[in-house]
């Protein structure tokens, strides 16, 4: 399973750096650095299509492939203009048609990502191909990584590894950085931890965020290398630093699983904290449980809890949708609130999550924040028990017992109470005896 992460992390890494404009000598700026070196061009003011901007369109509209790009990248960021992306392509497009790299670079970022028009790998690959045989370090990296992972393309380690190479040659972080994934994996080659970590290390010196989290798995897991748990704690640390969302999410699981780590509460919340304001689903939902564990006493806070599975809830983390509904059922943390437990039901629901689906039902059959629907309450009874709930079974059992929304069947209620009971969900064997 292990190995599988490693594989999966290095993978994504790589593609990940379709956010590395084309360039080489170091690691690659990013597009976002290179639009702030634009603005701060026009004197660091964001004109909003005037002044420098004007200048800019006005230049590629007289045909010049430079402000092409530039109007491009402008419209691509939304720095100096509004974000369009259809109107970043076209610019793109038209310095492309001219021969200039950056923009057929980033005509593949954008058919990569499907950023204003359909997603086309293919096209995108096209596109990193023409630009790694001219020698661009950038396109070489990314386009290994697709030949790593087989997105748009035949797989093939054999090119991938050419790729990469080439790439670190030139010192690139993101060419090193594959390299050393394919020694580390044994992808193409044979694996060789020890060349893998001093690849990783020297991609780490030049910035790359994933190499410091890479470095830090091995060193906590002790694979291939001698395990070091505090040197591990170190890298994920920097990995953290440098905005690694996960390394920081690790990194706080660590210090609270790890009692020899001696980590405060307050240091294992900083950690959670820095990764859940990234955005980072299972943070957010870690930092909410860690806030609520009453053994926290130093850090127990409920109301900055709910807020946390709120945040992971609206992230797309189901176990959060469940429990923030059901804090905000009962009031736990703040007031109750039966409009928001029923949102939150209904989004665990729709992914079929079937504590959500049995307490989305006895809303519904109950008038708990949404207008009574029996029929909508057996349904969602149904699927809840099809999921494997057996509280959703006791539910069905009494509604055949009782006639609701269904025609009253004994043999029914009796089978569906049956199962609770000899799921522990009820004990309520005198009821079950009054039906047989």
């Amino acid at each position: 399973m292990q190995s599988r992460a490693w594989l999966a992390r290095a993978a994504i890494a790589v593609l990940i750096c379709v956010l590395l404009a084309a360039g080489s000598g170091g690691p690659a700026p990013s597009p976002f650095n290179r639009f702030v070196s634009i603005a701060q061009a026009s004197d660091g003011q964001d004109t909003r299509m005037d002044g420098r901007m004007a200048n800019i369109v006005s230049a590629a509209e007289a045909g010049s492939a430079d402000a092409q790009n530039k109007a491009g990248l402008l419209f691509y960021s939304g720095i100096g203009a509004e974000q369009d992306y259809q109107q970043a392509r076209f610019w793109f497009e038209k310095a492309a048609a001219q021969g200039h790299a950056n923009a057929r670079y980033m005509l593949g970022v954008i058919y990569l990502n499907g950023f204003g028009t359909e997603k086309d790998i293919t096209k995108a690959a096209g596109y990193f191909t023409g630009l790694a045989e001219n020698g661009d370090a950038s396109a070489q990296a990314l386009l290994g990584g697709l030949y790593v992972s087989g997105t748009g393309i035949i797989a093939d380690y054999s090119e991938a590894e050419r790729l990469f190479r080439l790439s670190a040659g030139q010192n690139n972080a993101n060419g090193i950085f594959g390299l050393a994934t394919l020694y580390h994996q044994g992808m193409g080659l044979p694996q060789d931890y020890a060349e893998a970590l001093r690849l990783y290390e020297r991609a780490a010196a030049l910035g790359h965020m994933d190499a410091h989290y890479n470095i830090a798995l091995m060193l906590e897991t002790g694979s291939g290398i001698q395990q070091n748990l505090a040197e591990a704690r170190k890298w994920y640390e920097q990995a953290a630093l440098l905005g690694d969302a996960q390394a920081a999410y690790r990194l706080a699981v660590r210090l609270r699983d790890e009692p020899k780590f001696s980590a405060s509460q307050e240091n294992i919340r900083d950690w959670f904290m820095l990764a859940a304001e990234s955005g980072y689903a299972s943070a957010q939902l870690a930092l909410a449980e860690f806030l609520s564990d009453t053994m926290n006493d130093r850090v127990f806070d409920e109301e900055q809890a709910l807020e946390w599975y709120i945040r992971a809830a609206q992230n797309g983390n189901t176990q959060a949708q469940v429990t923030a509904a059901q804090w905000s059922e009962s009031g736990r943390g703040g007031n109750i609130d039966q409009a928001r437990a029923t949102r939150f039901y209904q989004m665990a629901a729709d992914r079929a999550v079937p504590l959500a689906l049995y307490q989305l039902g006895t809303r519904y059959r109950d008038a708990r924040g949404v207008k009574a629907d029996t029929a909508m309450a057996l349904k969602l009874f149904r699927q809840a028990f099809n999921g494997g709930s057996y509280d959703a079974a006791m539910a069905l059992g009494r509604a055949y017992y009782e006639g609701m929304g269904v025609e009253k069947n004994s043999q029914k209620a009796a089978a569906y109470l049956q199962m609770a009971v000899e799921k522990g969900v009820t004990d309520d064997h005198y009821f079950l005896g009054i039906i047989h």
